[in-house]
Formats: structure tokens, sequence, C-alpha cells
């Protein structure tokens, strides 16, 4: 079924997800097993399919609230801040996707509440973008901003500068 939808091109365009198979109860007992199921690792299948999303409404019943979330981490888009570097009039930065799927809807890299003029939106997993950000100082503040965040929420990156 991936293939009729042409997975390895249609992921960078539109969201790929689903809900854990109801095959076997072994399958929705198993498919989260650290080890694999069936010669297969959740977290290999999301890489190789960009999964963003997946479905699971009875594994609180198989697995911890551990290993959901090791497993929820293991899909979508995921930012690394490779590179900032701030003067007292602007600052560049260098954001890579180590995610398995990009971000499908505008996000901007901003600095003192001032954002890049280029949306994060189709980042790919393993590319890197540069932004250059109208803001500074000697104590700039980063963060990634989206109207599409409801109050309270933010997207988290990763870095260590």
């Amino acid at each position: 079924m991936w293939n009729h939808f042409n997975y390895q091109q249609r992921y960078k365009k539109s969201v790929q997800g689903g809900e854990f198979s109801y095959y076997t109860s072994f399958d929705q007992q198993n498919v989260l097993n650290p080890a694999g199921i069936h010669g297969r690792t959740f977290a290999n299948q999301s890489a190789k399919f960009h999964i963003s999303y997946m479905l699971g409404n009875d594994q609180p019943n198989y697995q911890s609230n551990e290993r959901i979330k090791a497993a929820g981490l293991s899909t979508g888009y995921r930012f690394k801040i490779t590179s900032f570097q701030a003067s007292s009039i602007e600052s560049r930065v260098t954001v890579t996707n180590i995610g398995v799927a990009p971000i499908y809807y505008d996000a901007f890299v901003t600095v003192n509440n001032v954002a890049a003029t280029a949306s994060l939106k189709g980042l790919l997993p393993g590319a890197s973008a540069n932004f250059t950000i109208a803001a500074g100082g000697t104590n700039p503040v980063l963060s990634i901003e989206s109207d599409r965040l409801v109050d309270g929420q933010r997207i988290e990156f990763e870095a260590n500068l």
C-alpha cells in the first residue's frame, strides 16, 4: 500500500502516519517492543516511511509510558541548532532536521521575538538551513515559533553551543 502512494517522495509534501495494526493481538501487543517485531523496529520503520504520527490507543496496556514516549520521539521532525552567532544587530542560525520527516506548516526561527523571513517548512530529514535574523545582542533568546501552536505549546530543539 505504501508503494502505491509513492511514500519515497510523498512524505516531502504530505504527512504520513496511521494506526497500529490489529491484524493479530500479537501485533498490537508487540509493535513497540524495543527488540522489534517481525524483524523490524518501530524506530527503523518510522525512519523508512518518514512517519509523522501514529495512533496506538491500546499501547498503554502493553508498554510503559517511557517506551511510548521514546517511540513517539522517533517520529516526525526534530530540530537541532548547529550554529548560532549573534552580533549587536543580527543573528545567524543554522538548523538541521535530525528527525525522520519535515515539518508541514510554517515555523520560523526567531531571535528576541524577531522572526526569520524564511520558514522551516519542508526542511527534509538530514538537511540544514541557514537564517539571518535582524536581531541580536549580548544575551539573545532563540526560539522556533509557529502560528499553529496553541497557548503554552512550543517547538523544542536541541542545541549544544
